[in-house]
């Protein structure tokens, strides 16, 4: 029975710190992005505060943590995220049937 607790223990301690890490490093992701996106981090913000997921920025754009992290892993210039976002809109609005992911976008658009 005691070994049993301590398992669940020592579970708990490692899921803890694993969590830990995986915000410490999202949180260092949404720094570089809002720094090389010239952003104001007062207004970005995790949606529901689920952290790594959906990011808002200035309450009009919304970005999943992949292409985040893409993004800054790549180095892609400033302002393309937006603009592939901007774009992604139009063509909902425009009843075209097709969307295409950022890293997609950025090759048809001759950056990667």
């Amino acid at each position: 029975m005691h070994e049993l607790c301590f398992l669940k223990l020592v579970h708990n301690y490692t899921y803890m710190k694993l969590k830990n890490k995986y915000n410490k490093i999202v949180e260092q992701y949404l720094i570089a992005f809002v720094e090389k996106q010239e952003l104001d981090i007062d207004n970005c913000y995790w949606v529901a505060d689920r952290i790594g997921e959906l990011l808002s920025v200035n309450d009009q754009y919304c970005f999943n943590f992949n292409d985040i992290r893409f993004d800054v892993d790549n180095n892609v210039k400033e302002g393309f995220i937006f603009r592939w976002q901007d774009e992604s809109l139009d063509n909902y609005f425009k009843k075209k049937k097709y969307k295409v992911n950022y890293e997609n976008y950025l090759k048809l658009n001759g950056y990667a």
